[in-house]
């Protein structure tokens, strides 16, 4: 399997989390959430997950204080997750920048 492959079901699997995890409906609109935030929101995201994984962090409401600090809304995130279903591309192109910025974020530890 190639790598843009299992990337892409290794995205799908986190985009079907932060919907099931955090889902308030499906309302509301893209309206305001760009593309580079969306990547910036599922990086931080990540992160925390990362951090409550390692047993870093306890607090349960990291999620949401992601969302804060972003400005966006549970309604906007699904909104903007739902306008990618349709589009594979987009989608492999944005997940891809957000491995990326993973990778960078890994490497800074190092």
């Amino acid at each position: 399997m190639s790598p843009r492959v299992r990337h892409w079901f290794a995205g799908s699997a986190v985009i079907a989390g932060i919907i099931a995890s955090g889902c308030s409906g499906f309302g509301g609109s893209e309206q305001g959430m760009s593309d580079s935030t969306f990547v910036e929101v599922l990086v931080d995201l990540h992160l925390a997950q990362a951090r409550l994984d390692q047993g870093l962090q306890t607090d349960s409401t990291l999620r949401s204080t992601v969302l804060q600090k972003h400005k966006v809304s549970e309604e906007r995130l699904d909104a903007k997750v739902q306008s990618l279903i349709d589009d594979r591309e987009r989608y492999l192109d944005l997940y891809g920048k957000v491995i990326d910025r993973l990778s960078e974020e890994q490497e800074g530890i190092r």
